[in-house]
């Protein structure tokens, strides 16, 4: 089982915040903090110096970084029809399976990762208020509650339920994306910084489309500046590095693309993929499928796709090397992740406007055909897609767009919810996987669509019974 100490070993310097010194925030107590004799337990009141106001604000940004790539992204993409998991952990290769329990690894490491980024981010605001310091700009305010606000997303993406710092409620999905909002929303209201404005405006997008709130959603998503990227950063040490580099190398690797994004399709299966098909930059792979940790499962390794820092937009088909300078196919330690982007609020604008009818068939055709353009796919005569079709195809440019960048659960769920009130039509291409399991052992998939409340919060939480129990 893989326990949420292990993921947590990766922060570099364990406080009371799990505190994460990044590149450039070091401050002039950090040898004071490693000096401590017991670093798990950092005095709450060392961290009311103002000498500390970068630190707790690396902390927020450090404990959502490691959270975001495993396990939102590794883990949870595994629920979803992005990934073949070659995981020997059956707990975690239940999870590929659509079968998440409660009371296994998986479920506790989602809640307790994201949780502990919320956590972070929202104490490290509430420090930093209380400093009253020169020291604390309002720039510095406003991270820590868009990263607190990114959280209250993926637990909203991820989680069927889930309750906040010990209370007695449980937060649907719908009212986790209410309280991003509300983060975002004071963010936005004390950035300075336009990055800063544009990461709480892509987020208020992504939050109040996900609750079918379509106007909103295309208010915020258009202001989002053209050249607007945000990056979760990782460098080349273990304990802050991208997790998922180890997922794709190896003997033990892990991490494969389903047959339902396959290059040519689920025909070629566990077939070579002739390098004439590869030939969307956003989804390359290796052409043959390799066997990792647990020895069965066939594995096409992703190369870097668009959301990530090495994507080059060289495709095997063309002859040219997806390389970058350093030689980098696969993902690597340092590689980073994007958070947000004008990309991401332009799907968000047009998906709005589509469901609900503000824009014209044609205004959307124009954005998919604009993306089909990038992944070197034909454009698509005005005319000729249904409006259901429409949606379809919209929905399949945002997955190549957001391939493996952390997207397509949230995104499932939603279409989900959209189809329950009567928006849109059910969409077997953008459903969660169902019928036989592409590894024939595995059997057919089953039904979860999210990761349940785990046992270890049930048995911690004196407020809450467990159901189970």
């Amino acid at each position: 089982m893989k326990s949420t100490m292990t993921l947590r070993s990766r922060v570099a310097v364990a406080g009371l915040l799990g505190v994460f010194l990044l590149p450039g925030l070091a401050c002039d107590t950090v040898d004071d903090l490693m000096a401590v004799r017991d670093p798990e337990r950092i005095k709450e009141e060392v961290l009311e110096d103002a000498k500390l106001a970068n630190t707790l604000v690396a902390s927020a940004i450090g404990d959502f970084q490691v959270a975001y790539d495993d396990p939102f992204i590794w883990v949870g993409e595994m629920l979803t029809d992005e990934m073949i998991t070659g995981i020997n952990w059956e707990d975690y290769a239940r999870v590929n399976e659509r079968l998440v329990i409660y009371s296994e690894g998986p479920a506790d490491a989602m809640f307790s990762e994201l949780s502990g980024a919320r956590y972070t981010a929202e104490l490290a605001y509430g420090k930093l208020v209380g400093m009253e310091s020169a020291a604390v700009t309002d720039d510095m305010l406003a991270t820590t509650l868009a990263y607190a606000g990114y959280a209250y997303v993926l637990l909203g993406d991820a989680m069927c339920e889930a309750t906040i710092d010990e209370g007695s409620e449980l937060y649907t999905p719908q009212q986790l994306y209410g309280f991003a909002i509300d983060r975002f929303t004071e963010a936005l209201s004390l950035a300075d910084d336009a990055d800063l404005q544009a990461l709480a405006r892509t987020g208020l997008a992504r939050a109040h489309l996900n609750r079918l709130e379509y106007a909103e959603a295309m208010q915020f998503a258009n202001l989002v500046p053209a050249d607007f990227v945000w990056w979760s950063e990782y460098v080349e040490d273990t304990r802050a590095d991208n997790a998922l580099y180890g997922e794709v190398t190896g003997a033990n690797h892990t991490m494969g693309v389903h047959p339902r994004f396959l290059n040519g399709g689920w025909g070629l299966w566990t077939q070579p993929v002739p390098d004439a098909l590869q030939t969307d930059p956003r989804i390359q792979h290796t052409p043959t499928a390799s066997t990792g940790h647990n020895g069965f499962s066939p594995l096409y390794k992703p190369f870097q796709s668009l959301p990530y820092s090495g994507f080059t937009g060289n495709t095997i088909a063309d002859g040219a090397p997806l390389e970058d300078e350093d030689g980098v196919l696969l993902y690597q330690r340092p590689t980073d992740i994007k958070v947000a982007s004008y990309l991401e609020a332009r799907h968000h604008y047009y998906e709005a406007g589509l469901v609900s009818g503000t824009l014209s068939d044609a205004e959307v055709l124009a954005f998919v055909n604009e993306r089909r353009a990038f992944g070197n796919q034909a454009t698509i005569a005005d005319g000729d897609l249904t409006h259901q079709e429409l949606i379809a195809e919209l929905r399949e440019q945002r997955a190549r767009d957001n391939f493996f960048g952390g997207f397509r659960l949230g995104d499932l769920r939603r279409y989900d919810r959209q189809t329950a009130a009567g928006q849109t039509a059910a969409d077997p291409m953008h459903s969660f996987p169902t019928g036989q399991h592409p590894v024939a052992s595995w059997g057919s998939y089953e039904t979860s669509t999210c990761f349940p409340l785990p046992l270890e919060e049930y048995q911690g939480n004196p407020n809450i019974t467990d159901p189970n129990a």
